[in-house]
């Protein structure tokens, strides 16, 4: 569903955070290893409203300049249960990108960590003497 609605290929990754409220904002998982040129889906679980916004103030200089340079700094409201925020890392420098997320509760923190993909490994092909 979300594949189409964006136009991605079955070789594009996507991963998927879930937000809930209460006393504290909640998401699952708290931190994700991400490679770069995936996309992350926000969604919430509850009829509670939800924002999620990147802490541009412990970003480092790239990081911060990639979410500011691709509008993807902060979610608009999230208000209604299975709302979504997707951000695409495509091109995204690697590194730590804390978020926080607000809404009903005591605000929570969570991280996407970009690293670099894994180079596929060849096959060696031994020539014999």
């Amino acid at each position: 569903m979300l594949q189409a609605e964006l136009g991605l290929t079955l070789d594009d990754r996507v991963y998927r955070v879930s937000v809930t409220g209460g006393e504290i904002e909640r998401s699952e998982p708290a931190a994700l290893s991400i490679e770069a040129g995936s996309y992350v889906e926000f969604i919430t679980t509850d009829w509670l409203v939800h924002e999620i916004r990147f802490e541009t103030d412990s970003l480092g200089t790239a990081q911060r300049a990639f979410l500011e340079r691709t509008d993807q700094v902060a979610s608009p409201p999230l208000i209604e249960r299975e709302s979504r925020y997707v951000l695409s890392f495509a091109e995204a420098p690697p590194g730590r990108y804390g978020y926080r997320m607000e809404g009903n509760g005591q605000a929570g923190r969570g991280v996407i960590v970009v690293v670099v993909p894994a180079e596929p490994t060849r096959s060696r092909r031994w020539l014999s003497p």
